[in-house]
């Protein structure tokens, strides 16, 4: 039996210099949640968990409040708090997003690179839905 309610609307990779990034979008009825993971250890070192509401500063705009849960000695909690926030204000719903992205002994320039697909990739995400 299929459910409407849910199916994966957005899903793409792309490759950097020591691996991959995944991005998948579900959609659960009105919310949606998004998977990141990647790089030579794909796993879960974060979760967020974003709902929208009228901005203070402008209540005809759409702002956003986050919950993180991040494992420790992971660092992908910034990164999956900033995807949330951006993702429910831009869809007005509830966003939760996992994200686990590791490679060994990263650079500086290695996590740049990481921030710059995982951006791309989000941007794609947000204009698909």
């Amino acid at each position: 039996m299929g459910n409407e309610s849910h199916f994966c609307f957005f899903s793409q990779k792309e490759e950097f210099s020591r691996g991959n990034i995944d991005i998948s979008c579900f959609s659960l009825g009105a919310d949606v949640s998004v998977l990141i993971s990647g790089g030579e250890t794909p796993h879960i070192g974060a979760l967020a968990l974003a709902s929208p509401h009228p901005s203070l500063a402008n209540p005809a705009e759409v702002s956003s409040t986050c919950s993180v849960l991040a494992l420790p000695q992971h660092r992908e909690d910034q990164l999956a708090r900033s995807i949330a926030l951006r993702l429910a204000a831009a869809w007005n719903c509830v966003v939760s997003v996992a994200c686990g992205i590791h490679i060994d002994a990263a650079s500086s320039e290695e996590i740049q690179e990481i921030q710059m697909v995982v951006e791309r990739l989000v941007t794609d995400a947000e204009r698909s839905r």
